[in-house]
């Protein structure tokens, strides 16, 4: 059980620093981001990358 809480702290603390690298403090509800769960932190960083990839330019190829 304690291989399964580390490994959940340690991607916990993953999408904490890529969220704060994103420019983000807290959660939209106020909430710091060590107060909520894995899934709401994987909600979350997800829904970013992908307004982050929205606002890029997309390369042609031909």
């Amino acid at each position: 059980m304690t291989l399964l809480r580390e490994a959940v702290e340690k991607r916990k603390a993953f999408l904490i620093r890529r969220l704060l690298k994103f420019g983000l403090k807290k959660n939209s509800d106020g909430r710091q981001f060590y107060e909520i769960s894995l899934s709401e932190l994987e909600y979350l960083y997800i829904s970013e990358c992908c307004k982050k990839a929205r606002k890029e330019p997309v390369e042609q190829i031909y």
